[in-house]
């Protein structure tokens, strides 16, 4: 889900939801769809605004979304990750579509479409765009494929243009995770949390587990972050066994959130990052 963007410039807030087992044009395909504000009461997809639906049986496109204007022209932007996507042996996709956007949309003729290079790594499971990373002035996108390389995990920084057909050996930054079956990447946030006018990242690993079983951890990197392949800052473990740190993360006015939904016999905790 993405809300609080008003992407029909009326006023009102508006909000994207992924469906990435959605059956609207083949069996998990998936789809997208923008839902105009303003939003009460019970409402069904079927009036949504826009619909973005796969094209490819099981891709799952939806898994992860977000709306951000990665060309500077004012209009808000498309993002979709399609972590089954056969591309790749089934690395996984991201699908990259200027708005504005028709009211249906087949995923398939997206303007840019970029892979993952390792099968079955669930490339465009999670992504961020939130934040200016390379300093261009213009928005990056960070995607996630938390099942490269044996669940090792991996996350990649992907600058403008955008709008074009590409793998993420071409990113501009690339991180890798350190721990067999972590899941590095499976969950992403970026803001400038600590003021000093760059863009920080932070890489959730939900199953990274050296110290305590599934513990979890959340990887920092502070800007100035740089172009090549990069290990995170500073990592932040779990404190318990099977606590899953970093299988949710969120900037916040302080810091970054980290969720921990297994702490404490699975009740669940939020941990703040702060005075970074």
């Amino acid at each position: 889900m993405d809300a609080g963007q008003d992407v029909d410039q009326d006023g009102q807030v508006d909000l994207l939801l992924g469906a990435p087992y959605s059956d609207t044009n083949v069996g998990d395909s998936g789809a997208v769809y923008l839902m105009s504000g303003p939003i009460s009461g019970e409402i069904s997809v079927s009036t949504a605004s826009r619909t973005l639906v796969g094209g490819e049986v099981g891709e799952q496109a939806g898994s992860a979304i977000g709306l951000a204007d990665l060309n500077g022209d004012g209009q808000l932007d498309y993002l979709v990750g399609a972590p089954l996507n056969s591309s790749g042996n089934y690395a996984g996709l991201l699908y990259v579509l200027n708005g504005p956007i028709d009211p249906f949309v087949l995923l398939s003729t997206a303007d840019g479409k970029w892979a993952g290079d390792w099968a079955n790594g669930r490339f465009g499971a999670a992504l961020d765009a939130s934040s200016d990373l390379d300093g261009d002035g213009l928005v990056d996108v960070v995607v996630g494929a938390p099942e490269r390389d044996a669940g090792h995990g991996a996350a990649y920084v992907l600058t403008a243009p955008l709008d074009v057909v590409g793998s993420v050996q071409d990113a501009w930054a690339t991180f890798h995770g350190d721990n067999l079956g972590a899941r590095f990447g499976a969950t992403l946030a970026s803001q400038d949390v600590n003021q000093d006018g760059f863009a920080d990242l932070l890489i959730g690993a939900p199953e990274h587990d050296p110290y305590n079983i599934l513990a979890g951890a959340g990887f920092l990197t502070l800007g100035n972050i740089e172009e090549g392949t990069h290990i995170p800052s500073a990592v932040f473990h779990g404190e318990e066994d099977f606590a899953l740190l970093g299988s949710a993360v969120a900037p916040g006015s302080q810091g970054f959130w980290l969720g921990a939904p297994g702490q404490d016999f699975a009740s669940g905790a939020l941990f703040l990052l702060s005075g970074l």
